[in-house]
């Protein structure tokens, strides 16, 4: 291997000549990793401990931890009084290109934007009832024919007349990003 092609240690890719043009040479241009951090990483003693039960007990500990808290994140309000929440104007398609199914940017990245760019923002969006029940509705926004957005209403009386078919257009606070089989999640949504 010459002076300007590496192998990173985390992914693999191996480093051409054409990344130096691009990416800086201390960096993987495929994942991104500092190669000396990575290396570091890869010879620490913290990398070579083997698990045994107490530590494998810990991070079973851990792990619900983390569950419940998460968990806990889907079902909590975050307090915010929703008259100082930023609004946006971007709609299904460009939201879904960015951070849903249609992105192709990496996980990490579809996150930040997420966060930065519409979570606890209002949105408007146009749509299709696909279901309604106990002030919760399910919206085709994407016109497949599928739940594209879940969202909870303000009043849950206001989806007591609504009709699967029906079109509508929704306002309502972003909270959860959507995927390619999971709905955008909003609540404090109200029919327009």
């Amino acid at each position: 291997m010459n002076a300007t092609r590496k192998l990173c240690p985390k992914c693999g890719y191996e480093r051409t000549a054409e990344d130096d043009q691009t990416t800086p040479p201390e960096q993987c241009p495929n994942c991104g990793v500092i190669y000396e951090k990575a290396l570091r990483a890869k010879s620490s003693p913290a990398g070579k401990r083997e698990s045994g039960p107490i530590t494998q007990a810990v991070a079973s500990i851990l792990m619900v931890v983390v569950f419940v808290i998460a968990a806990a994140s889907l079902f909590s309000d975050d307090g915010a009084d929703a008259t100082t929440l930023p609004t946006s104007s971007a709609g299904f398609d460009e939201v879904d290109d960015e951070v849903g199914c249609g992105s192709d940017y990496s996980d990490e990245k579809r996150a930040d934007i997420f966060r930065a760019r519409y979570q606890d923002h209002w949105m408007t969006w146009p749509g299709t009832v696909v279901s309604s029940d106990n002030g919760e509705v399910d919206i085709d926004a994407g016109a497949l024919g599928m739940s594209d957005l879940d969202v909870e209403l303000s009043d849950p009386d206001e989806g007591y007349d609504l009709i699967d078919g029906e079109e509508v257009v929704i306002r309502f606070v972003m909270r959860k990003p959507g995927g390619c089989f999971i709905p955008f999640r909003g609540d404090m949504a109200s029919i327009q």
